[in-house]
């Protein structure tokens, strides 16, 4: 004891004194990498800024040449000169007659901005907020893109409200995500406007910077998710959310959010959605002074080129150490391990309990789900349940209402496992007592919708599709919360039933679900699903998608037993030997013996 004690104390000051030499050496060279990085940050930023700026500039001067001559809606049918095209007064031939007036918002005008903006804005275009239409477009082919971008989520509202030059929220669909720079015209309700392809943003203040290899570059928005990034995976994704450690993730979005500047080292490996960024110092600027845009700029290089610095004198002295490492360790094996394997055996017990318990929890679940040997009269049902873990999220459900009618669910919990499956219960419980009391699908869906509004279930949400079958008369009532459409085989095979799925459940409880009636053949079959079937994945990260499944179904014939069986099989050919990304539920259903109807529809 007395030597071991020695050897602990000769460690210990060797191993003080070099961490303190190399931490004194580590933070300088912490402080200059931080004090580079947040130079290149504010002159990105600044420059980007600048960019905005002067395409307000531009419009906003197109925008004061209509408030000094006005918008008159009348053109002549030539013009002559671009001083017409400018809103100057032209006298006709002659010089008698009254004095036209070009429109300032006119085509010449446009194209005349469209040349200013060349290499800064891909499309120069005017939008009648009072119609609801697009006016001019140059260049007229992009007309088709320009108008995806207003339908965008939120763009077309932005534009009705927009009350002065501002920058529109991050337009992420479309072949070239971006933003729409727009200022009011005066007195009308045009609106004067340019798309900026963030792509062009990219190729002109970041991409040199990624080149280096030693920096890399990425701007984010107000909501902190990444615009331009060093890898195109982590495009879109937000810090808040994306990254796995709570307490970095809330660090790097307040510097997002807040428009501060600074630095941040971040010490260990980051997992920002399928990416694992090594340990990195970052620097944030805020891109200041852009109407309507809040974002950062922000600038990393990894930790590792600076460790690398300093690591030498380090490692020099850490040798010293070796050696007394190397005596204790042969003194301390025997107890580790002993340690190792006292662990070993109370994690395989522990994972033992564990696996009792949700094996007991797997069979509690499949005792909610009814019997498919026991359908309900003048049907046939066959249906299976498989979970992508050892619990669910996934449910059906079917039971005979007082008038004799037949109620079918099929519903996806957001995620699996057992909070899925918690979630999963509730929900199959409130739609049965709730469908008794209303005998409507629609009505059902929307009181079942605002009580799990009350409930506090970690933003998790349900779809569901709710049918009511009447076997006598061929006929069923349907409606469906973001849940994929039956699918029903009819002469030409199968096909989905056409129904606009609505907003999912848990999420908005003022929602309205809409009920959906159809009138179907005699031994019509029908083929509920979760998207568990079409989003399962092989090795190679393709999906099944809706086309094999269909395909599977039209090689397929005979009861629902043999139709499950089919797609079941299907899916597990596909897929390999990669498991299931998600639960898989399938519930197929056989009208027989009701009264011919006149088809699906």
């Amino acid at each position: 004891m007395i030597h071991l004690v020695i050897f602990l104390v000769a460690v210990l000051i060797v191993v003080v004194a070099a961490r303190e030499v190399y931490a004194g050496a580590r933070e300088e060279a912490i402080g200059q990498a931080k004090q580079r990085q947040e130079l290149i940050a504010r002159q990105t930023a600044r420059g980007i800024e600048e960019h905005y700026k002067g395409i307000l500039a531009n419009l906003d001067l197109w925008r004061r040449s209509g408030d000094e001559l006005g918008t008159d809606e009348t053109e002549p049918a030539e013009v002559p000169s671009l001083n017409a095209a400018a809103g100057r007064p032209v006298k006709p031939v002659g010089g008698a007659g009254p004095v036209a007036r070009v429109r300032p918002f006119s085509g010449l005008n446009a194209q005349l901005i469209h040349r200013q903006l060349q290499g800064r804005a891909s499309v120069v275009f005017m939008y009648d907020r009072g119609r609801g239409r697009l006016t001019t477009v140059l260049p007229e082919e992009a007309r088709t893109e320009v108008a995806g971008y207003i339908k965008s989520e939120g763009i077309e509202g932005w534009l009705k409200d927009l009350g002065q030059g501002e920058i529109s929220p991050y337009i992420a669909g479309g072949a070239h995500p971006g933003h729409i720079v727009a200022v009011p015209a005066p007195g009308s309700e045009l609106v004067l406007a340019a798309y900026v392809p963030l792509e062009w943003i990219k190729s002109r203040f970041f991409d040199s910077l990624n080149a280096e290899g030693t920096v890399g570059a990425a701007l984010a928005n107000e909501r902190g998710a990444g615009m331009v990034t060093t890898d195109a995976r982590t495009v879109g994704l937000s810090a808040g959310t994306a990254i796995q450690d709570p307490a970095l993730a809330a660090s790097i979005q307040r510097f997002v959010t807040s428009g501060e500047a600074g630095s941040l080292v971040v010490p260990v490996a980051m997992t920002i959605g399928p990416v694992v960024v090594p340990p990195r110092i970052l620097a944030m600027e805020p891109v200041k002074g852009v109407p309507g845009g809040r974002w950062a700029v922000i600038i990393m290089s990894p930790l590792a080129e600076t460790d690398a610095v300093v690591s030498g004198l380090f490692l020099r002295a850490m040798w010293w150490a070796v050696f007394v490492v190397v005596l204790m360790t042969g003194i301390l094996m025997s107890t580790s391990v002993t340690m190792i394997r006292g662990r070993v055996k109370l994690e395989r017990m522990r994972h033992d309990i564990l696996t009792r318990e949700l094996n007991q929890a797997r069979e509690i679940q499949l005792a909610w789900l009814p019997d498919a040997t026991q359908p309900p009269a003048g049907l046939l049902v066959a249906a299976v349940n498989l979970p992508a873990s050892h619990i669910s999220g996934d449910f059906y459900d079917w039971f005979t209402l007082e008038d004799g009618r037949v109620v079918m669910t099929i519903g996806d919990v957001a995620g699996h496992g057992m909070s899925a499956a918690f979630l999963m219960a509730t929900t199959q419980l409130l739609v049965r007592n709730t469908m008794r009391r209303m005998s409507d699908p629609g009505l059902c869906l929307g009181e079942v919708n605002r009580q799990l509004c009350t409930q506090a279930f970690g933003g998790q949400f349900v779809t569901i599709a709710l049918l009511v079958l009447d076997t006598e008369e061929g006929t069923i009532e349907m409606s469906a919360a973001g849940h994929a459409a039956p699918l029903v085989r009819s002469h030409e095979g199968f096909r989905a039933l056409e129904i606009e799925p609505e907003l999912v459940l848990g999420v908005d409880p003022g929602m309205v679900y809409a009920t959906h009636a159809y009138v179907l053949h005699p031994d019509s079959m029908l083929l509920l699903y979760t998207d568990g079937v079409v989003e399962a994945e092989n090795a190679q990260g393709e999906q099944f998608a809706g086309r094999r499944l269909v395909q599977a179904l039209d090689g397929a014939a005979g009861e629902p037993r043999e139709i499950v069986a089919a797609v079941v099989r299907a899916v597990k050919t596909f897929c390999g030997n990669a498991e299931l990304a998600d639960d898989l539920t399938l519930v197929a259903i056989q009208l027989q013996g009701q009264p011919a109807g006149v088809g699906a529809g």
